[in-house]
């Protein structure tokens, strides 16, 4: 029985051993997803700077003559992109507070298996010593009935008391080694829910996650073709500002030309 409760608490502590490692992989899933989002937030930060760097140029534009029209649809334009990227940041928050809570939860999780596995390993070691006793004892009998086949009756009967206690005090150290061993199959059923509503818990949060990402993905889409066309739209209006230049030019030198013929 002793040998059969060691290999059950073999075969507990490998089970342990297995649910700590599908965890860690778990974690690294998690970790996946937040480079992700970080990546995504680089990506918001670029087009910030992009969105500064065009509203400067909107302003330079405005300053070399441009129609006040396109100044104020070029705003309305980066307004709009501004509170989408305001939108897309407020998610990417959400979304990372979500991870590092999720990851919090995971690393409350791992301690609590490795209590878990060090118990049992303590379990396991109690295990053996008593199983050593126990031999011990059984040599001891053994010796004690050969002894009281060569001794006289009351010396051997003596011995065999001592014997009967001894086994007596085993069996009680037994006793208290399976109320152990209960003990820690019944805190590794409870970390084996915890694992399992972890796991529901985290397949949840990705699939949430994977949506998250998708929203923000069609969100940046949008928000590169709005700088697209507004870079094409400035394009546009420094080519006519340039041809107004040009044709300010001309009529200033038929001016001049003019001013020489009249005098």
């Amino acid at each position: 029985e002793l040998q059969e409760r060691n290999s059950q608490m073999k075969n507990l502590m490998r089970d342990l051993g297995d649910r700590l490692v599908a965890l860690a992989e778990e974690n690294d899933h998690l970790e996946a997803r937040a480079n992700e989002r970080d990546a995504l937030a680089a990506e918001v930060d670029r087009l910030t700077l992009a969105l500064a760097d065009s509203e400067q140029r909107q302003r330079q534009f405005g300053d070399d003559g441009s129609p006040a029209n396109a100044d104020s649809d070029d705003s309305g334009d980066a307004n709009l992109l501004r509170n989408q990227l305001q939108l897309v940041e407020n998610e990417l928050a959400g979304a990372l507070q979500t991870i590092e809570e999720q990851r919090s939860h995971v690393g409350d999780l791992l301690q609590d298996i490795d209590l878990g596995r060090r118990r049992v390993a303590d379990l396991e070691e109690d295990l053996a010593e008593t199983m050593r006793q126990l031999d011990s004892a059984r040599d001891e009998t053994s010796r004690l009935e050969a002894a009281r086949a060569r001794a006289p009756p009351p010396d051997t009967d003596a011995e065999l008391v001592r014997a009967r206690t001894l086994v007596a005090c085993l069996q009680e150290s037994l006793a208290a080694s399976e109320d152990n061993a209960e003990q820690a199959a019944l805190a590794s059923d409870r970390l084996t829910n915890e694992l399992m509503r972890a796991h529901a818990d985290i397949q949840a949060q990705a699939r949430v996650h994977e949506q998250e990402l998708g929203e923000i993905s069609h969100m940046l889409d949008d928000a590169r073709a709005m700088v697209s066309s507004e870079a094409r739209d400035r394009d546009v209006w420094k080519s006519r500002c340039q041809d107004l230049r040009e044709e300010v030019d001309e009529l200033r030198v038929r001016r001049r030309q003019s001013k020489i013929l009249c005098f």
